[in-house]
């Protein structure tokens, strides 16, 4: 979905996911953040385990 030109945004990668943990921290530019605007509008991406929590878990393992 991401555009791979050379003017394209930064894509998201793993360290910005890390780096997102933090809040004083920015994480991403905001060209990066109006692309996954974009992105989210032309595909309206759907995510079962988000949209339901309460069937989709992960059960906690026995320590």
């Amino acid at each position: 979905m991401w555009h791979k030109t050379r003017d394209a945004p930064p894509a998201i990668t793993h360290d910005v996911f890390r780096a997102l943990q933090d809040p004083q921290a920015t994480a991403a530019p905001q060209s990066t953040h109006d692309e996954i605007v974009r992105l989210r509008d032309e595909y309206r991406f759907f995510h079962w385990h988000l949209a339901f929590p309460d069937i989709f878990t992960v059960p906690e393992l026995a320590s």
